[in-house]
């Protein structure tokens, strides 16, 4: 709670604590002190057993947003836990780096919902042309928070191609109340 830069090295040896709580509690101190000396630790941490410990690890990472991490948060876009991989979605699209488009593109299509709705907001984030087909498809998603994103981000762009899926969505009495 102090969140001094003393207590850095100890919360990273503390990662190794063979008690699960010990092990996320000094991973989201590390977050919360924002010490890049921690970020090789924390990386470490996004292959610990426990989802628990990797979310917080993914979430300290997020917080003190270092180009060191975005390479092993790629790689673990892909993990067993909803909430893990939602996280991770978090963590990159707050960096804004060009390399994420492709895995938060690929993330739209995730069987969990919540996982989708992370990478239709961050996705929408981007401005960047690569996403208006897929922003495009996500218009469909079965979830209307990924629906609402996705339409927004398509306004964001002010690609011609979105004009007409936009209006059609529109016109679409399931999904109409989403789209404004």
């Amino acid at each position: 709670q102090m969140k001094t830069q003393r207590a850095v090295e100890p919360l990273i040896s503390t990662l190794s604590d063979s008690d699960v709580s010990v092990r996320e509690i000094a991973a989201s101190a590390l977050g919360d002190i924002k010490d890049p000396a921690a970020v090789d630790s924390l990386i470490a941490a996004l292959k610990d057993a426990d989802a628990g410990v990797r979310g917080s690890a993914t979430d300290a990472l997020a917080k003190i947003k270092d180009p060191r991490a975005i390479a092993p948060l790629l790689a673990a876009i892909g993990d067993p836990s909803p909430d893990v991989r939602r996280g991770v979605i978090d963590a990159l699209g707050e960096t804004k780096d060009p390399r994420t488009i492709g895995p938060l593109i690929l993330c739209l299509s995730d069987p969990e919902s919540k996982v989708r709705s992370a990478a239709a907001y961050y996705v929408s984030d981007l401005n960047d042309p690569r996403t208006v087909d897929p922003l495009i498809a996500a218009l469909s998603d079965s979830d209307s928070n990924i629906r609402f994103d996705a339409a927004n981000g398509l306004g964001r762009t002010k690609d011609p191609r979105a004009v007409k899926p936009l209006i059609a969505a529109l016109h679409n009495r399931d999904h109409s109340s989403t789209v404004n």
